[in-house]
């Protein structure tokens, strides 16, 4: 999956824009990307599923409790290590919301990685054949 920031602009022929156009084209270039690999990731998932992962998605803390009690000792999870590693803050909101989204859909859309990444690259080839008009 490729990364949306200054590299990314430089490779489509964007990277010369005024700063404040360059972050609201990430902007909504990040948004875009979530909604696309969402709508594609839902495909594949049952109502309840869905209704789950957006409890998740919203920081809703009993979802998240209850998804984190059904993983068992997750503080020894080498995911939940890496974002200590990075600076996050043990059992904040935050570190857990992330987590546990990775986690659950690990567990319910096994192929999320590969859907994100051939989303990335159609809105790759989009935005690049449409450079001149953005």
């Amino acid at each position: 999956m490729f990364r949306l920031d200054d590299e990314f602009l430089n490779e489509i022929g964007k990277g010369d824009m005024p700063e404040a156009e360059k972050l609201a084209l990430l902007e909504h270039l990040q948004e875009e990307l979530e909604e696309r690999v969402g709508a594609r990731i839902s495909e594949n998932l049952s109502e309840e599923q869905i209704e789950e992962f957006e409890k998740i998605i919203d920081g809703d803390q009993d979802t998240i409790k209850a998804f984190l009690d059904g993983l068992g000792d997750y503080k020894n999870d080498p995911t939940y290590q890496k974002f200590l590693q990075i600076g996050a803050t043990d059992d904040s909101p935050e570190l857990l919301g992330e987590y546990v989204s990775l986690k659950w859909l690990d567990q319910n859309c096994p192929n999320y990685k590969e859907i994100a990444t051939e989303v990335t690259s159609e809105l790759k080839a989009e935005v690049t054949s449409s450079k001149d008009s953005i």
